[in-house]
């Protein structure tokens, strides 16, 4: 407000002659001012009406899709539009073509479609939201360029699956990228043509029965400061890549784990199955391979696998099937009908099967063991010889397992890490200590473990190792 004045004095005299003075001040008030504060006023009280209305909208808009129970799906747009999916054709059918590529797929109920087969043709983000997809099998569609992104309910033991793939071919293929978030996968067959990635911060947890096929392999990368336990049985076929920004980490093959689990029943997937970890080692005898492993509990008996050169095993090097849980050593002569060759290199693999419905379920697998042949170049560890077998750290403290592995030849050469690393190192409980390929131990957590250090043809050593 201005006000803008003319002082005036004005001299009057009173009848006894004295003199007095009185001063106006003459002003003008602006007009325009006195408007400019009205149409303020005004405009303050419209906002305030429109964004009462708005909180009403968002509160009615978010009360009409948590009640309706025959929501399936909120979709949430890039732009941050979101619309309700009440059937599974608006997601996943002709219809769900309408869902714009980036969209946020939030489910709101499980749901289980035995049989079905859901195609994505675009780059999603599904968010389960304590829910479960059930189904079949998940593609897309050839599409080599699509990128999905499941946010999971957890993977700890009781951490719902955040999917669930029952075919026992092939559950998961075909995606140029699959990033995974705290969430837990329990495929019923074989994942190919895939890139799974874990970013840091997350974990993730993958049943299958193998990564990739020979002609179609897959990748799993681990970024550094992601946990991920590794149930895939036939990682061979394709390829597992720790990657971390300074060193590799190791899956989590503990005995509070099932490895390889293949092929479940419907009513078996997503159930843990009670069994140990399948140890094996491979020795030459006279012309024989002599393979010993550790008896399995609840199996009904092993099938071994074995290859020649650096060709991993797989399905079609079956050799063996040894019957009954309780015989744990065989050896082997031949393969594919013709005599062993002492001079070759050879890689065994040992898996533990159930038999469900007639039909074999392997239950537990051996890591792949390499032997060398009796040759002028190779040779094999005779023993694993440690600094120290029993290490006491602090919480959050690191330390290195000192560890050496003593040859049957001293005048020969290890196999190289083309076949598999030297040493191989496992911890019982990551929780605990997690433990790097390099040997390389972090105390996470107070209790104690075991690391296992194996050599490449399964001669191993262990490190008891306490955090306090």
């Amino acid at each position: 407000m201005v006000i803008e004045t003319n002082t005036i004095t004005k001299e009057k005299r009173t009848t006894n002659g004295k003199r007095t003075y009185r001063i106006t001040a003459v002003g003008r008030r602006n007009t325009d001012i006195r408007r400019t504060w009205v149409l303020s006023v005004l405009a303050i009280l419209f906002a305030l009406c429109m964004l009462m209305g708005r909180t009403s909208d968002v509160r009615a808009e978010e009360t009409e899709t948590t009640e309706n129970e025959n929501i399936l799906a909120v979709v949430t747009e890039p732009d941050g539009k979101k619309y309700n999916i009440t059937n599974a054709e608006q997601l996943f059918g002709e219809q769900g073509e309408k869902v714009k590529p980036g969209s946020t797929v939030t489910l709101m109920q499980d749901f289980t479609r035995n049989g079905t087969a859901i195609y994505i043709k675009k780059d999603i983000i599904l968010n389960t939201n304590g829910y479960t997809l059930d189904i079949s099998s998940l593609h897309c569609d050839d599409n080599s360029d699509t990128e999905v992104t499941i946010i999971g309910n957890g993977t700890d033991a009781n951490s719902r699956a955040a999917l669930i793939l029952r075919n026992s071919e092939c559950s998961l293929s075909s995606m140029k990228k699959l990033i995974l978030k705290n969430a837990k996968i329990q495929a019923a067959g074989s994942l190919y043509d895939i890139n799974i990635l874990i970013p840091s911060g997350y974990s993730a947890d993958i049943t299958a029965t193998s990564l990739g096929t020979e002609e179609e392999s897959g990748t799993i990368t681990v970024e550094k400061g992601a946990v991920f336990y590794n149930h895939i049985a036939n990682a061979q076929y394709g390829q597992i890549i720790y990657m971390t920004a300074e060193e590799t980490i190791q899956p989590d093959t503990s005995s509070e784990t099932t490895t390889g689990v293949t092929a479940p029943s419907d009513s078996a997937v997503g159930d843990a199955l009670d069994v140990s970890r399948c140890d094996a080692a491979v020795s030459w005898k006279k012309k024989a391979l002599v393979v010993r492993w550790n008896q399995v509990a609840g199996v009904d008996g092993y099938d071994i696998f074995v290859s020649q050169g650096k060709k991993t095993p797989k399905a079609g090097d079956l050799v063996k099937s040894v019957q009954g849980a309780g015989k744990v050593s065989i050896r082997i002569k031949k393969r594919n009908g013709k005599k062993l060759n002492q001079k070759k290199n050879y890689q065994v693999k040992v898996r533990a099967y159930r038999m469900v419905n007639g039909e074999k379920q392997y239950v537990s697998s051996s890591v792949t063991l390499c032997i060398a042949g009796r040759n002028s170049t190779y040779t094999n560890a005779k023993n694993i010889r440690l600094a120290a077998k029993k290490i006491t750290l602090k919480k959050g403290r690191k330390t290195k397992i000192q560890a050496t592995v003593l040859r049957q030849n001293n005048k020969k050469a290890l196999l190289p890490k083309r076949y598999v690393a030297n040493l191989r190192y496992e911890s019982s409980n990551t929780k605990v200590a997690a433990v790097t390929k390099n040997g390389k131990i972090k105390a996470k957590d107070r209790g104690t473990c075991t690391i296992t250090i194996t050599a490449a043809n399964g001669v191993r050593k262990q490190v008891k190792v306490k955090v306090k």
